[in-house]
């Protein structure tokens, strides 16, 4: 293995003309460049802590509600963008029922639940939420079953 092309005297040429450039624009008055940086990365902690509040809120509503209509009806997990406006709510049922009308019962209850979720969650936007259905599930039981026929 071989060591990085590493020159020293290179890196500390860049460094140096980029410490000139950030001092001349110090001096100027009205300067020629405006940097402005949006904070994109939320605490990660507290992203992690709504997802899971979602999560286990979704799944006290949804399943009393729709256990009879899709029979082992679960909410995997939420996955939430780091700005927590938007997100995916991973869903799965018996395989009895077809993934796209368990999207679908669940994506028209959703209007209600998030009027009912508003006032529990402290957030200042509630999340605009997409359902999907979770094909790890059915695909992990469909390879367990071919591995006990084997």
């Amino acid at each position: 293995m071989t060591a990085p092309n590493f020159n020293v005297r290179e890196s500390a040429r860049i460094l140096a003309d980029f410490q000139h450039l950030v001092h001349g624009l110090k001096q100027r008055s009205t300067p020629d460049i405006v940097i402005t940086m949006k904070r994109t990365t939320k605490n990660p902690s507290r992203r992690i802590q709504v997802e899971q509040q979602l999560a286990e809120q979704l799944a006290r509503l949804a399943i009393p509600q729709l256990s009879g209509e899709l029979p082992l009806l679960s909410i995997i997990r939420v996955t939430l963008t780091p700005d927590l406006k938007s997100g995916i709510v991973w869903v799965t049922a018996a395989e009895s029922v077809a993934p796209a009308a368990v999207v679908a019962r669940v994506t028209a209850q959703l209007p209600r639940w998030r009027a009912l979720l508003r006032p529990q969650l402290s957030l200042r936007y509630f999340p605009n939420l997409i359902v999907r259905y979770d094909e790890g599930q059915s695909e992990s039981i469909r390879i367990e079953s071919i591995l006990e026929q084997s």
